[in-house]
């Protein structure tokens, strides 16, 4: 669905520039970024609202942003799968709840994990 949506967009921003120097498949892979990364703030925003969990989602969101940005990630074939996935996994980290010393394991191995495979 992101994928026809940045398609679309594209091909109609080609149309009106016919002569730009920007092919359709960079400007269509560049929107689908901006369109996927709007949809999950969007996503995570309105289900945290709703499920009263508001500010740890997007605390959730933003450290995978974060994280993504700099190690790179996986990656989902299909965009509208990444802005689901992102969306559940951002709503529900703030259900799980972990004790002081769990949380401090967890964040250690992941740092771990982050620098060696970043």
């Amino acid at each position: 669905m992101l994928e026809t949506l940045s398609r679309h967009i594209a091909s109609e921003i080609k149309k009106a520039d016919p002569d730009g120097p920007t092919s359709v498949e960079v400007m269509e892979y560049a929107i689908g970024v901006k369109i996927t990364e709007i949809s999950a703030v969007l996503m995570v925003a309105v289900m945290a609202w709703i499920t009263g969990h508001f500010w740890g989602a997007l605390l959730a969101l933003a450290t995978i942003m974060f994280v993504r940005r700099f190690s790179g990630g996986v990656h989902f074939s299909n965009l509208t799968l990444c802005v689901c996935f992102t969306t559940a996994i951002c709503v529900t980290i703030p259900f799980v709840s972990l004790s002081l010393s769990t949380i401090l394991i967890i964040n250690a191995c992941s740092l771990l994990m982050f620098v060696v495979y970043a």
